[in-house]
């Protein structure tokens, strides 16, 4: 019995994740944490799999759980359709895993 709890209400169960992952929570766990600027590089979107505070805005595939500002998306999609860049993300990373700080909805 004790086992079917932990499974439904253990924060560290990956199946009860319904937002991305949390940096603050994976920067306790770590031993040594170092904060160095490796300027602008690509990233693999599958290596992003969290954010630094907002983390419980998004589900675990970045959709936003709640309706966001359509102007916000709006002014994103038009800058895509205009050909406009956008601003980089910024990252933090921790092994191979990055979490986005700046830039959860572009």
């Amino acid at each position: 019995m004790f086992s079917i709890f932990k499974r439904l209400f253990d924060p560290d169960n990956e199946t009860n994740k319904d937002h991305v992952s949390s940096f603050n929570e994976q920067q306790k766990k770590e031993d040594d944490v170092q904060f160095i600027d490796h300027g602008i590089k690509t990233v693999e979107l599958d290596k992003i799999i969290g954010s630094v505070g907002k983390y419980y805005d998004f589900d675990s595939q970045f959709r936003p759980k709640k309706h966001m500002a359509g102007k916000r998306f709006a002014e994103i999609k038009r800058a895509m359709r205009d050909g406009t860049n956008l601003p980089p993300v910024k990252l933090y990373q921790i092994r191979n895993d990055y979490y986005v700080l700046d830039g959860n909805h572009r």
